[in-house]
C-alpha cells in the first residue's frame, strides 16, 4: 500500500521566502504541446505493466489510474493534476514541486 500526502497536508509545510516565479503568457502552441506530452505519457503507460492499477493522487486526493501519472520527487500526481500543474508552472503561476522545503529559506 502506498503512503501519500494530500494537497492540504502539503500546504502545511513551511512556505519558502524565495521570490515568486516570473509569470508569462503561454501561446496556444505551448499549451497544446503540454497537453500532447501529457497524453503521450498516458498512452505510453497504457501499453506497459507499470500503467496498470489505481493510486491516490497527492494533489486531488482521489483514486486515479496510474497510467499517465507523474512522479515529482516523493509526490505522484494523476494525469489531470500533472497536466494542470505543468500548465501553471510553465506560466509561472506556481513554484516547482521539486523544490525541497528543507532547501528553501523559511520565514
Amino acid at each position: 500500500m502506498e503512503t501519500h500526502r494530500t494537497h492540504s497536508e502539503q500546504a502545511e509545510r513551511p512556505r519558502s521566502t524565495l521570490p515568486a516565479p516570473q509569470r508569462r503568457v503561454l501561446s496556444a502552441g505551448q499549451v497544446r504541446a503540454i497537453f500532447d506530452a501529457m497524453r503521450t505519457f498516458r498512452d505510453d503507460d497504457l501499453g506497459r505493466e507499470e500503467g496498470a492499477g489505481i493510486f491516490i493522487c497527492d494533489r486531488c486526493g482521489r483514486a486515479r489510474p496510474r497510467a499517465g501519472s507523474v512522479a515529482y520527487g516523493e509526490l505522484r500526481l494523476c494525469n489531470g493534476c500533472a497536466t494542470d500543474y505543468e500548465l501553471v508552472r510553465t506560466a509561472g503561476l506556481e513554484r516547482d514541486l521539486l523544490l525541497a522545503p528543507e532547501n528553501a529559506e523559511r520565514d
